[in-house]
């Protein structure tokens, strides 16, 4: 009784983290046996060398992510204050974990090895705030919070936080994933 009661808790304190891993897996399994056929070593990813010459324009670069970005925070915090609300997030954890794996895949089926520093300066340093941003959110789901001053307090620090992880995709991570990129032989 005492080890289910364990299990019980750890999935529910847990669960988003699963759900990613489950989001993960199947973007794994989906890319290597559903789509395994369309994506070999000269496909895709094999030409982003072609980045290392290209400049990029920050403030463009900036305007099209912020506007992504800012519309799934809005989408999600309106679904957070209905009945909805955990099932968003679920599935918003699912959809991430999805498109992590899809990436991944992708990546390592493309460059070999190099796979997981490509991986890792896709996703930094914005990731970070993007994380906090939804954590933020979780912690706003799990109290059920009625007051108005502190659901707009979320909403405002959420929207602050993410600002600032389109600030960091759009003028940091390009210089990271060019500096990575400059690293490997193939490009």
């Amino acid at each position: 009784m005492e080890f289910k009661r364990t299990i019980i808790e750890f999935l529910d304190k847990d669960k988003y983290y699963l759900l990613i891993l489950a989001g993960i897996i199947f973007g794994a399994v989906y890319i290597n046996y559903i789509y395994s056929g369309t994506i070999n070593n000269t496909d895709g990813l094999s030409d982003i060398g072609k980045i290392s010459g290209i400049s990029i324009d920050g403030r463009l670069l900036w305007k099209y992510i912020f506007v992504k970005r800012i519309k799934d925070v809005f989408i999600l915090f309106l679904l957070s204050c209905t009945t909805f609300a955990m099932m968003s997030i679920c599935l918003y954890m699912v959809y991430t974990g999805l498109c992590i794996g899809i990436v991944f895949c992708t990546t390592l089926i493309s460059t070999g090895i190099n796979a997981v520093a490509i991986f890792m300066a896709m996703f930094m340093p914005h990731y970070i705030m993007y994380i906090a941003a939804v954590v933020l959110m979780i912690k706003y789901i799990s109290k059920k919070n009625t007051n108005i001053r502190k659901t707009a307090a979320y909403f405002v620090l959420i929207l602050i936080i993410v600002t600032i992880g389109t600030m960091l995709e759009a003028f940091v991570n390009p210089v990271i994933m060019k500096s990575v990129l400059n690293q490997f032989s193939y490009i």
